[in-house]
């Protein structure tokens, strides 16, 4: 769960078919991050209607399963009437092309439904903050358990400590500190851990920790 003290407060309006999804997600983001407040609605387009006279939210969150050229077409002309609040896409599985298009259109997530909680609240707020989430397995053509696995493997033991303590939020100064070592060794290491990984910022280096729990078991073998 992420710390109310750290994470500045959310408003995220839901739009997802199924009333069902609609609030067993709402709950999921809630339960995963209480500084979020969620709205739901139907459908998309209501959701268009309340963002087109005022702002009422930090970021849009729609499920598409699947995504239909309709929907990309819909969405692509919200788009172009260049909103500030972005938009996340939940979806079930997507090509690389269509993913292509999606960010093309100015989409600022995609988020894949057998993603953990953890992965859509960092994905919300990557997007609210103004970077764009992509799965890493999508980044790089390989499969989940691939990329995982082979990233991993390559990590050595600090940078699996480092990648931890960004899973857990911290500055570079923040884990410097945990680590005793300078903040600019840190920054080093960072950036080193990041090129293994093949991620674009540390946000996806700590959704990649979640995703692995190395965020409790570091906390468990600090604790042996």
């Amino acid at each position: 769960m992420v710390s109310g003290s750290s994470a500045a407060p959310l408003r995220v309006l839901l739009a997802n078919r199924s009333r069902l999804d609609r609030e067993g997600l709402a709950a999921l983001i809630r339960q995963t991050d209480p500084t979020i407040s969620v709205v739901s609605m139907e459908t998309a387009q209501h959701a268009f209607d309340a963002l087109a006279t005022k702002r009422v939210a930090d970021a849009l969150l729609i499920t598409v399963t699947p995504c239909s050229n309709e929907d990309l077409g819909r969405i692509g002309d919200w788009l172009k009437l260049k909103p500030a609040v972005p938009v996340v896409l939940v979806m079930t599985s997507v090509a690389p092309a269509t993913a292509a298009s999606l960010t093309g259109l100015g989409i600022k997530g995609i988020v894949l439904s057998s993603a953990s909680a953890e992965v859509l609240v960092a994905a919300i707020r990557m997007a609210a903050g103004g970077d764009t989430y992509l799965p890493p397995e999508l980044l790089h053509g390989r499969s989940h358990a691939e990329t995982g696995a082979h990233a991993l493997d390559s990590l050595t033991p600090r940078e699996v400590q480092i990648m931890a303590l960004l899973g857990e939020g911290l500055s570079n100064k923040e884990i410097a500190r945990r680590l005793d070592a300078k903040e600019a060794t840190v920054k080093v290491q960072i950036h080193r851990l990041m090129r293994k990984l093949g991620v674009a910022n540390r946000t996806q280096a700590a959704v990649l920790a979640s995703r692995h729990d190395l965020v409790q078991a570091q906390t468990l073998t600090g604790r042996s």
